[in-house]
């Protein structure tokens, strides 16, 4: 018997991965059992052993904590996927590295974005990252924050490819036209493999494809259309008569709102309500393929694509969605917060609402959900309360040390009063203060920067609005 087909009697079951009908069981570094389906790990990884791979029944070892496989197998299978921005950065980069490694498509695209987001913090980890799996765009962001890093640092972790571009960028420019065709057909044809857990067969086929750079052109001829397969089993139509070949095995395991493997269309073409560009982008989230960057799309696009993905129930792009609008913020704040009431989205509707207070009651509570109605209406008289109070100049208070202040200069404060005009400029209190309020120690007169103090104080206190949504 086989050092790995050992007894489990030491080693405990992960709580969320211990299906009884799973087909394959990994261990963790950490002695943790989880017990996996297939079919999840060939639709939704580009890294784990195919449907044809016997392990005979042997429990496969992984080098990973049962803590980062805990988060990893979430993105492979139909549920909502695990929002890791308030983890700390040590656990992102464990899960962002093995997902490089397993090519979890899902997991690498929002690892990147949210390591993105956080710079200038960890920006050595994130660059070094970046540098290590080519994600150059991570790289581009990163790069400017570690300049002035002593050299050696930098280069006795960077792969060996990055190492000229760090050290002069004018070599860049030296490279000739065609000599740069040639470069990006050696890195194509270097598949990004981890641990020897691809496809043989698959690669091969591929590599002999990619024989020369006229097929750099056309990669289409490399890889053929992932959405359009030969051998798919389920056609779907959008509204603007464009057809998809969908295999239904991705369908099911990818998401929670198509028909499951069993369901028969008799040959039939499903109709769906979306059009092709929607479903072109959509789809593309229930293959084991790079997910698309959506964040230089228009709100438009994002918003359809967001919108399919909560009605069939894409986890991968649903939680893709919400990250891109919160990015995006204050853009575009009225429909990412009208989108997110309608799905439930309940952080993305506390980041969103203070940019749209102001707005006329009638218009927000229209469009809104039926349950958000009296949370919004409390918010909002919330917001008012701390405009009454703002108006209230703290006179006589020896909290602040003055005393008449009003009566010693009416016309100022009467100045101020009047430029408090709607809970807007409670956000951007330059528009009462003036540009001075920007700064943190300023030489505007001390009985108004108390106040300025005062009103700040007063709007940092309000409670999110998801927290009005709570029992």
């Amino acid at each position: 018997m086989s050092d790995r087909h050992i007894s489990t009697s030491n080693a405990s079951f992960s709580e969320k991965f211990n299906s009884l009908d799973a087909d394959i069981t990994f261990r963790s570094c950490d002695d943790i059992l989880f017990k996996i389906h297939r079919k999840n790990l060939e639709v939704c990884t580009g890294g784990f052993p195919p449907s044809g791979f016997d392990t005979l029944g042997e429990i496969v070892p992984l080098t990973e904590s049962a803590s980062t496989l805990e988060i990893l197998f979430q993105y492979m299978y139909p549920v909502p996927q695990p929002d890791i921005r308030s983890f700390p950065f040590v656990t992102m980069a464990a899960v962002a590295e093995a997902a490089e490694k397993y090519q979890v498509y899902p997991a690498i695209y929002i690892c990147t974005i949210i390591m993105e987001t956080i710079l200038p913090e960890n920006a050595h980890p994130v660059l070094i990252h970046a540098g290590r799996h080519s994600h150059k765009s991570l790289l581009a962001k990163a790069a400017p924050y570690i300049i002035g890093t002593p050299l050696d640092e930098i280069i006795s972790e960077l792969p060996r490819n990055i190492i000229i571009p760090w050290t002069t960028l004018p070599a860049i420019k030296q490279i000739k036209y065609h000599m740069a065709w040639e470069h990006v057909l050696q890195e194509a044809r270097a598949y990004p493999g981890r641990n020897g857990f691809y496809r043989p067969q698959d690669l091969m086929s591929y590599l002999i494809k990619l024989n020369n750079v006229v097929a750099l052109k056309d990669l289409g001829t490399v890889f053929g259309d992932i959405i359009n397969s030969a051998d798919a089993d389920i056609v779907f139509k959008s509204c603007d008569d464009t057809l998809f070949k969908i295999h239904r095995k991705n369908l099911e395991v990818c998401t929670g709102g198509f028909p499951p493997s069993g369901f028969d269309t008799l040959g039939e073409i499903v109709p769906l309500t979306e059009s092709s560009s929607t479903l072109e982008l959509l789809f593309q989230y229930i293959y084991p393929m790079p997910q698309p960057d959506i964040r230089s799309f228009s709100i438009e696009v994002i918003s359809a694509v967001a919108e399919a993905a909560e009605k069939y129930r894409v986890y991968p792009a649903i939680f893709n969605c919400m990250l891109i609008m919160e990015i995006m913020l204050p853009e575009n704040a009225h429909q990412i917060f009208f989108h997110a009431g309608r799905h439930g989205h309940k952080p993305l509707l506390g980041k969103a609402a203070p940019f749209i207070i102001g707005t006329p009651l009638d218009e927000i509570v229209s469009e809104l959900p039926v349950n958000l109605v009296v949370p919004w209406i409390k918010y909002n008289m919330t917001w008012d309360e701390e405009l009454r109070k703002a108006r209230v100049y703290p006179h006589n208070n020896p909290l602040y040390g003055f005393s008449n202040i009003r009566d010693r200069y009416p016309q100022d404060i009467m100045n101020h009063i009047t430029k408090l005009e709607d809970v807007t400029v409670l956000k951007d209190l330059t528009k009462v203060f003036g540009e001075i309020a920007k700064a943190d120690t300023n030489p505007l007169p001390s009985y108004l920067r108390l106040w300025q103090n005062a009103i700040k104080s007063n709007v940092q206190e309000i409670k999110s609005f998801d927290k009005y949504l709570e029992p």
